[in-house]
């Protein structure tokens, strides 16, 4: 299908036309190709480099893993979680908290609670539950990052909503992620004017625009790092990096359920 040029031309004018007429329109930051091209690759990097380090070390600690986060009291997992990130919320929904801190003006203006919006499931009292981290880590570790591809772009509806969060624009490519398997396709990108059908995988969902894209792969990459961060402090004592230690069976899924 044609792109249609009249849309994606000029599109930074474009958007300030329509916010002159309209001054409540946001008007997101601009990318150029190469720009969007080097964050999504440091993304799938750091994504990718973080699961193959959470594969390596679940498939030798994870009952190790399991047995020592259950053993924990509230206040032990609240402390680890807080430890792996210091501005983790402390209540369930905190975009939803946040809505109530900040008028439209104000998050339009740069929000103070980013997190809040962009991370909504990372908080403590679901987090410090005994099985819900137990589960999030294995359910990220065991499967390919583009299996949450429409999980984590729905994550963040409330923040685009109320104007806390605005992906960056690029026009004239279509980014690609779910059945994206390896560090090098995930996040790569198609151009409208080469590819006759990147235009429509964008409109049926198959495709990204950009902007959205890299919102989605920030995500995961947050997520992921997390899971990281807390694995290496349950398990500090062990020689996590120590491949020459044998692989041990999955545990069965009724042992991440807890207490």
């Amino acid at each position: 299908m044609d792109a249609p040029d009249d849309f994606y031309a000029d599109p930074k004018s474009m958007f300030e036309a329509m916010a002159a007429g309209n001054p409540n329109l946001p008007v997101p930051v601009f990318l150029s190709f190469q720009q969007a091209k080097a964050k999504a690759k440091q993304y799938s990097h750091d994504i990718f480099t973080a699961q193959r380090a959470l594969v390596n070390i679940l498939d030798r600690h994870e009952e190790t893993v399991i047995k020592r986060w259950q053993k924990k009291t509230t206040v032990q997992r609240q402390k680890l979680l807080t430890t792996a990130f210091p501005a983790i919320p402390p209540t369930h929904r905190p975009d939803f908290w946040a809505i109530r801190k900040e008028s439209t003006r104000q998050r339009r203006a740069g929000t103070l609670f980013r997190d809040h919006w962009l991370l909504p499931s990372l908080n403590l009292e679901d987090l410090s539950k005994p099985r819900n981290l137990l589960l999030f880590l294995r359910s990220r570790t065991r499967n390919p990052p583009g299996e949450f591809v429409n999980a984590d772009a729905n994550s963040v509806h409330i923040g685009h909503t109320v104007q806390a969060l605005m992906p960056p624009y690029l026009s004239g490519y279509t980014m690609l992620l779910a059945g994206q398997n390896t560090q090098l396709s995930y996040g790569r990108m198609l151009s409208w004017d080469e590819d006759d059908d990147a235009f429509d995988m964008m409109s049926s969902g198959t495709g990204l625009q950009p902007g959205e894209g890299l919102q989605v792969l920030e995500i995961q990459q947050r997520k992921m790092q997390f899971l990281q961060k807390c694995i290496e402090l349950i398990l500090q004592d062990l020689p996590l990096h120590d491949h020459n230690i044998p692989k041990q069976p999955e545990p069965p899924e009724d042992r991440l359920q807890g207490n």
